[in-house]
């Protein structure tokens, strides 16, 4: 079995995925936390793959309670600081007309700060924040399609290409098929930003 899902991972790399990796114990793990708060966030969307759950619980249980508790004036620092870096370098989603939608303001990393903080007060990710979400992975995942490199950034010359895979219109016909689908995704920064 481990054999497998090596080659599993092997593939994954074969296709040009970026795996993030590292070895630690549970209580390194806990360790860490209360360290690094990068790695704390890392470690609220660690999801349980295979093997014994409890170990995946054992994980995120002290990283959850650090960041609830002692970490929470830290991790709350530490977000708005790296919201203000990527402000900074990236615009706002909502502004810019080719956006980040990883890193911009309103994009996928804020839509996963909603879900870390809703997490660590035991709510549930709002609905409309779910879509807004949903929308830009749908529109990301496009563009990583589309394109040959490694990008975020919803350029121009894919506006089209992307409004005509996500069913748009069609990108031959002038028919405004880009402006809906930009219309789309800053309408999904705006929720995002707001929460």
């Amino acid at each position: 079995p481990l054999a497998r899902r090596l080659a599993g991972g092997l593939e994954l790399m074969a296709r040009k995925l970026r795996l993030g990796h590292g070895v630690r114990t549970p209580a390194q793990c806990a360790e860490l936390v209360q360290e690094d708060v990068a790695f704390a966030t890392s470690l609220l969307g660690a999801r349980h793959l295979a093997g014994d759950a409890r170990v995946t619980w054992a994980v995120r249980t002290p990283v959850a309670t650090h960041l609830s508790g002692e970490g929470l004036a830290d991790f709350a620092r530490w977000l708005e600081q790296d919201r203000g870096r990527r402000l900074g370098r990236l615009g706002d989603t909502v502004a810019v007309l080719e956006p980040d939608l990883k890193r911009g303001v309103g994009g996928l990393r804020d839509a996963q700060l909603v879900d870390w903080l809703s997490t660590l007060q035991g709510h549930p990710l709002d609905p409309a924040v779910r879509n807004a979400l949903d929308t830009l992975l749908r529109v990301r995942m496009v563009l990583h399609a589309l394109t040959t490199f490694k990008g975020d950034r919803l350029t121009f010359p894919y506006q089209d290409l992307v409004a005509s895979h996500l069913g748009y219109g069609d990108p031959s016909a002038d028919d405004g098929a880009a402006e809906r689908l930009m219309q789309e995704v800053h309408l999904a920064g705006r929720v995002i930003a707001r929460h």
